[in-house]
């Protein structure tokens, strides 16, 4: 399972000005069941996104098209993790597919 922890690089106001294209490009992501959640921390200084993606250059794909990273909003810093424990409705629905 991948994980990425967005760190914006530019101003709140920079920020704001690609947010939509950015979340219109994660609307096309999950249409492609590539992601399984996504958001803004709290503070507002970054963002998560979780992946459904088995291979980490199916993640560099996705992050490649961001608009957020073609736009140098954000960098990303993906993680791999074994979801070992895990809710039994999450591992049904995205850990046993």
């Amino acid at each position: 399972m991948f994980l990425a922890i967005l760190h914006y690089l530019l101003t709140a106001e920079e920020v704001a000005k690609h947010r939509q294209a950015h979340r219109d490009y994660l609307d096309t992501c999950y249409r492609k069941k590539q992601l399984i959640a996504s958001g803004p921390m709290v503070p507002p200084t970054g963002g998560l996104i979780l992946f459904r993606v088995k291979k980490r250059e199916e993640v560099e794909q996705i992050i490649e098209q961001d608009p957020f990273f073609k736009n140098g909003v954000a960098e990303y810093q993906v993680m791999e993790f074994d979801a070992v424990k895990s809710d039994p409705e999450f591992r049904a629905m995205f850990l046993d597919e």
